[in-house]
């Protein structure tokens, strides 16, 4: 099959005159971007990605929307843009989001103790609020014995108790505010604490305060809401004490749940990231809200600061804020560069979860906002 068989391709981008004489240049560069980003995501073939859908949008363009691969094994189906792909850990943006808009509603203080909404939490006496959202908590953290690519994905339900339960399996890292760790279990309070302030569902309190009114109308709370399955880009694992090959496209998600428990789209996630950096926008905060406070993130590769449910990473010479979502069967990554303007999105569904997937997709995105960048005849410099 032909490279441009398999090819999925939507680029819209408008030039401006001072870049390009005409539209027929324009159009020629149009192409070479599109067949030079179109070979970064094949070369993710090395790591197990199946599919890829990648958006760059700029300040006054339309976005680059680029989509390479397939969206199930068999390899009958192309990858696109329409596509919706669990979002894994970016589920962390929006439970911080709904911390904010309680905070900013008068029904929580990020400095309240934990204990104030939830029971059975280790050192809750001790612990707050903005500890959780900092990844400074130091709580065992549950999701360990699931994570991929070591951890065993569970096929029943994982209730609340039982996530503390394994918290205190996963035993205590530091006292309350010490050091910085990544802790889901973390995340996975915070959700009790959103329901607990809200008086609400944690799936209709984000839909009520954040999706509607952003008009994200294809992101879902995957084990809390019905989503359209014939929409979803499948993804695989292989089960490293059976052998077998897990479809993992609709699975029970209530082990993720507030930490990691969302399914959405490239359309959607590029909403959601513009809303970042707008300080009007209809949700009612913006990154600077996210932001602030953020604290340093000790030898962590790219990874250099957190916030609330924020996090900045370098990518090639960019420092840049958003999340990513690694899950089993899919990785994916929102990111914004709020003195640029620029806003990326990556959605991808696997064949196998790898280890070497991260810095394997790091390089292919800094390469992607590289080539773009020279598209626009270095204006982002």
């Amino acid at each position: 099959m032909s490279i441009y068989l398999r090819l999925i391709l939507v680029v819209l981008v408008w030039f401006s005159p001072t870049a390009f004489v005409n539209s027929h240049a324009a159009e020629n560069v149009a192409v070479a971007l599109q067949q030079q980003i179109e070979a970064d995501l094949a070369s993710l073939d090395e790591v197990k990605v199946l599919g890829s859908v990648l958006s760059i949008s700029m300040p006054g363009q339309e976005p680059v929307i680029v989509a390479y691969g397939y969206a199930n094994l068999d390899r009958d189906t192309a990858i696109s843009p329409k596509h919706l792909f669990q979002i894994g850990s970016q589920t962390k943006m929006f439970t911080a989001a709904a911390i904010l808009l309680l905070q900013q509603q008068g029904s929580l203080d990020v400095d309240d103790l934990v204990s104030k909404y939830v029971a059975g939490v280790p050192r809750a006496d001790e612990l707050t609020v903005r500890q959780l959202l900092h990844h400074m908590g130091g709580i065992g953290d549950s999701i360990v014995f699931f994570d991929p690519p070591l951890g065993r994905r569970p096929d029943f339900e994982i209730t609340f108790d039982n996530h503390l339960f394994l918290g205190r399996v996963a035993g205590e890292q530091f006292a309350p505010g010490e050091q910085w760790e990544y802790n889901n279990l973390g995340f996975v309070i915070l959700g009790k604490v959103v329901e607990a302030a809200s008086g609400q569902s944690l799936d209709r309190y984000i839909r009520k305060n954040i999706l509607q009114p952003l008009g994200m109308n294809e992101t879902y709370l995957g084990s809390l809401e019905a989503y359209p399955e014939d929409r979803m880009a499948r993804a695989y694992f292989a089960d490293k004490k059976s052998g077998d090959i897990v479809d993992t496209t609709m699975p029970d998600l209530s082990w993720a749940s507030s930490a990691g428990d969302m399914v959405s789209s490239l359309a959607d996630m590029r909403t959601w990231a513009n809303a970042l950096l707008d300080e009007n926008n209809a949700m009612g905060i913006s990154l600077g809200d996210f932001i602030a406070d953020n604290v340093a993130v000790p030898d962590d590769g790219n990874l250099e600061r957190y916030g609330f449910g924020m996090m900045r990473r370098k990518v090639g010479e960019r420092s840049m804020w958003g999340h990513g979502g690694f899950i089993h069967g899919y990785v994916t990554l929102t990111l914004v560069e709020p003195s640029s303007g620029v806003v990326l999105q990556i959605m991808t569904n696997l064949e196998d979860d790898s280890e070497e997937i991260i810095p394997k997709l790091e390089t292919v995105v800094a390469d992607a906002l590289k080539l773009v960048q020279v598209a626009y005849d270095d204006s982002l410099r």
